[in-house]
């Protein structure tokens, strides 16, 4: 049985209206956003890039778990606008709003900040929602139901935390999409509850990059039997033979079944014994994962780094991120063979993408993204962040497998490097 979870939630709100056969639909359209950025040249690098979290946004991840921890059944949401917490940070819930953000803001060493909001549902309420949501889906991937409208049973779920609702995201929904979902749920209004058109994300997995000789980190090249993908983080598993690892997506690797024990490459002459760096040992496309670990042997090794792009090839990684630390607005980067260095902000933490059975918490984000990027390590400055698993197809968007998830789940620890 797959792990599922409920509560952590947030999105950007990105959405607005689009059509279907009727002339004209209420149906709202997903947005294209431009928030995300692609690098190039050095002085157009957003504030947070290349820098740690600073003291202050550290404090506000922790006042996030203390408001998890505190009030589990109210919570509905924390989050800033577009990384900038001079802009506010905003703390929700579904009673008491004020009185909770007073008792948040003792020892905080911004009060002024805090913004209360009160929201109808918490976020065990909507994450129990996105889930019950994602079971239809996935029946209906199985055969065993019809949603009509949605091509091939294809389609996103998503928490939009400011917005205090979920989204349901589809090609090409019908007027019978929106009427399926208001009587399958009406417990929840149409606003609680949206069907959106939209692209829903892909697996990215088609485009190989240059060697980096015997020296693997996050951001490289790696290619198999099927696919060639992107690196994430150098991570040990002490209980393995071989305990250095690398971490990339498991949906790079057999469309056909698991590719545990398939060889992996890096190098310029890809599927050489002398390009072998090791093989997978451990996969898992389920759940809130999407994520494969590799042997690194043969002569190769790694450095726990990043490589962002020409000018910025060990960029170095200091932090894992916590999931409950993570929240809409926070930044975030990723260095992946097809697009390179791009960044962007969360949108949602709690994103359940079509192609991952069970899914729940992937971090979806508006930082661009084309197929190859997939396996791709996402970071803040010198924070791990999680693994690369798809994109829009077109556009900016990308979403990711948080690290704390694979660390916890595949018996992991990603690598660092000591802080100076």
């Amino acid at each position: 049985m797959a792990v599922r979870f409920v509560g952590f939630v947030a999105t950007l709100a990105l959405i607005l209206a689009f059509g279907t056969p009727v002339a004209q639909s209420s149906i709202p359209k997903l947005e294209t956003s431009s928030g995300g950025w692609e690098y190039q040249e050095e002085e157009h690098l957003p504030y947070y890039f290349g820098e740690a979290p600073t003291d202050l946004e550290r404090e506000i991840s922790q006042l996030k778990i203390k408001a998890l921890e505190l009030w589990p059944n109210t919570y509905a949401g924390f989050w800033k606008i577009d990384g900038d917490p001079s802009r506010g940070i905003f703390a929700a819930f579904t009673a008491d709003a004020q009185e909770k953000v007073d008792r948040l803001a003792e020892g905080f060493s911004k009060p002024e900040l805090l913004r209360p909001v009160t929201h109808r549902y918490s976020n065990v309420e909507l994450g129990s929602l996105l889930d019950e949501v994602v079971d239809k889906r996935d029946l209906a991937r199985d055969g065993k139901l019809d949603l009509p409208g949605v091509d091939r049973n294809r389609m996103d779920v998503r928490v939009d935390e400011v917005n205090n609702r979920v989204d349901v995201i589809a090609p090409h929904p019908t007027e019978g999409t929106v009427s399926y979902f208001a009587e399958s749920f009406p417990q929840y209004s149409r606003d609680t509850l949206r069907v959106v058109e939209g692209p829903i994300m892909e697996p990215e997995a088609c485009i190989n990059r240059t060697q980096c000789g015997y020296v693997l980190r996050s951001g490289l090249e790696t290619v198999n039997n099927y696919n060639g993908c992107s690196t994430a983080f150098a991570v040990t598993k002490t209980d393995a033979d071989v305990p250095s690892q690398l971490l990339s997506a498991a949906h790079c690797g057999n469309p056909s079944g698991s590719s545990v024990g398939d060889p992996v490459y890096h190098g310029s002459n890809p599927y050489t014994t002398g390009d072998r760096y090791g093989w997978v040992r451990g996969e898992t496309q389920l759940g809130v994962l999407d994520v494969e670990r590799h042997s690194v042997q043969n002569g190769f090794y790694t450095i726990p780094r990043i490589y962002g792009n020409l000018t910025n090839q060990q960029m170095p990684v200091y932090y894992v991120a916590s999931y409950a630390g993570t929240m809409q607005g926070d930044p975030d980067c990723k260095a992946g063979v097809t697009t390179g260095l791009t960044c962007g902000t969360v949108t949602s933490v709690n994103f359940a993408p079509s192609y991952v059975a069970n899914s729940a918490n992937f971090i979806s984000t508006n930082t661009c993204s084309d197929p190859g990027d997939s396996g791709a390590g996402h970071f803040w400055g010198t924070m791990a962040l999680g693994v690369h698993s798809g994109g829009a197809g077109t556009g900016c968007g990308a979403f990711f497998s948080h690290i704390q998830y694979a660390e916890i789940f595949m018996g992991l620890t990603v690598n660092k490097l000591p802080i100076p």
